[in-house]
């Protein structure tokens, strides 16, 4: 495919084997268009045989027109801004959770501004959640979407923003962290957004509600249709050959050409956990695709950055309301402190100047 080969990844990490090597492979990128910056050269296993790897941006001698990012967090912002130094005309992806420590926030929004740097954030696009997202769109001010399962809060509420974004709603939120909910509203609507892990795994599902429909997903899988026990409120997945069709009750809505090479790194497992992850790496394929075809359509760069910073500050405070949209707008004064060191540590150091900027608090 086309256009924007070759590719460098940073990492060789669980992520790239898992997601981003098999989402490239699928969409017949090969090999030796694929080369990977890593720590350490070390002999390559799995689907990562065969790929060209160094281990120092200097011994690149291509320019690369796709760059991903999905390097160790505590490294995560420094190779970023060397990506996007070394290759400019690049399209860039960077991985979440985006940042590790507060003074590295600075760079982030600079780098931020740049147009062509992306999220490798893949919840928003799963096609598993699109007829749910239709419902949202249907019922802008009354949909409820609960996420029960395993993921990080960033990932959570870049899928809660789209949702908004789909809706038609302000993108302004209220956060807030109850018992072992996390809950996204939007001013302006009674809608909610819901995240809860599951004591267990293997009892994880997603559902959409508006007052008269309900969608439910459990992350179900069959090679074969077996007739009479589909629900038309229920989403399941149907594997056919090189083919993956995901159907709301007996209608597809979306089918996915995957080898099967690739399919069996996800169904071998046989949980749901598994399903999950081959969601994700079709929601992969689908923003790959389209930046390899030169029209990039990814979750954004900043809206990373300030899911971010409300799943930061979430785990500080029960509620973060009114998260700005305008962090790209801070004063120089503040970017400065951040540079100086002076808005770094201790819980109340790092919240007090921040909270001021980002927020408004609740009188």
């Amino acid at each position: 495919m086309g256009k924007f080969t070759p590719v460098l990844i940073a990492g060789a990490g669980w992520r790239v084997s898992q997601f981003v090597v098999p989402a490239l492979l699928s969409l017949g990128i090969r090999r030796n268009d694929i080369a990977i910056l890593r720590r350490q050269l070390v002999e390559p296993e799995g689907v990562l045989v065969g790929i060209h790897a160094v281990d120092r941006m200097e011994a690149l001698s291509e320019s690369y027109p796709l760059t991903i990012n999905c390097v160790a967090d505590d490294a995560l912002v420094d190779i970023q801004r060397r990506l996007v130094h070394r290759f400019p005309k690049a399209v860039h992806f960077c991985d979440t959770p985006i940042f590790r420590r507060w003074n590295e926030l600075p760079q982030l929004i600079e780098m931020a501004r740049a147009n062509k740097l992306f999220s490798l954030e893949d919840w928003p696009t799963m096609p598993n959640i699109k007829p749910m997202l239709d419902l949202c769109a249907r019922s802008p001010n009354s949909y409820q979407l609960r996420f029960e399962h395993i993921g990080i809060a960033t990932h959570f509420l870049s899928a809660a923003r789209t949702a908004a974004i789909v809706a038609g709603q302000s993108q302004r939120r209220i956060v807030r962290r109850e018992k072992d909910d996390l809950t996204c509203r939007f001013f302006g609507t009674d809608a909610i957004c819901v995240h809860r892990e599951p004591k267990d795994a293997a009892r994880s599902k997603i559902i959409a509600w508006n007052g008269d429909q309900l969608i439910e997903d459990f992350f179900e899988i069959r090679e074969t249709d077996i007739p009479g026990i589909a629900c038309d409120d229920v989403i399941c997945r149907r594997v056919e050959g090189d083919k993956l069709r995901y159907f709301l009750g007996n209608r597809c809505f979306r089918e996915v050409d995957i080898p099967k090479t690739i399919m069996a790194l996800f169904l071998d497992r046989g949980t749901r956990f598994a399903v999950h992850e081959l969601d994700k790496c079709i929601s992969l394929m689908d923003v790959l695709r389209t930046a390899l075809e030169g029209k990039t359509n990814a979750y954004g760069y900043l809206e990373s950055v300030k899911d971010a910073v409300a799943s930061r500050l979430v785990n500080k405070r029960s509620q973060v309301r009114a998260l700005s949209d305008r962090i790209q707008q801070l004063p120089t004064r503040v970017i400065s402190a951040f540079r100086e060191g002076r808005i770094l540590s201790g819980a109340s150091r790092r919240l007090g100047p921040v909270r001021e900027l980002y927020w408004r608090r609740r009188r």
